[in-house]
């Protein structure tokens, strides 16, 4: 008989072998090999480090998300000047975006104004010639 590992000549009766030291009559499928053992490993080292990066990801979404949360709040309280200012000094740009809706209400408000300008005229307009006209009896 021939030990499996090293190929040394051993005895029938012998369940270690003597040069190596391997386990004569260990069954090959009761665990993983060596190549399977280090794929596990990998595997794992890989999980780990995905798990590591995702983790560090999140941590800074969470870090832009506070901070900026600070940055709107300081900015309606303290006012917009002084807080484009320190955006300045951050390189932070101060441009604002307009978007559709708030021109939409823009201009909605826009027209009311407009409705409301026009029946103060019209009101002004004839209370002026009610009384140009009570003057004008008067005098007839």
């Amino acid at each position: 008989m021939y030990c499996p590992e090293c190929g040394a000549k051993v005895r029938k009766d012998e369940d270690i072998c003597p040069e190596c030291g391997a386990d004569l009559w260990a069954d090959e499928t009761s665990g993983p090999t060596e190549q399977e053992l280090l794929r596990m490993e990998a595997w794992v080292t890989k999980r780990k480090v995905q798990h590591r990066l995702l983790s560090l990801l999140g941590f800074l979404l969470g870090v832009m998300i506070f901070f900026g949360s600070i940055l709107f709040a300081a900015q309606k309280l303290v006012g917009s000047d002084k807080v484009s200012k320190i955006y300045k000094k951050l390189g932070i740009s101060t441009e604002e975006v307009v978007s559709e809706e708030t021109v939409s209400v823009e201009n909605a408000a826009g027209a009311v104004l407009e409705d409301q300008q026009a029946e103060n005229t019209d009101v002004h307009e004839n209370e002026t010639s009610t009384a140009a006209a009570k003057q004008k009896a008067k005098k007839g």
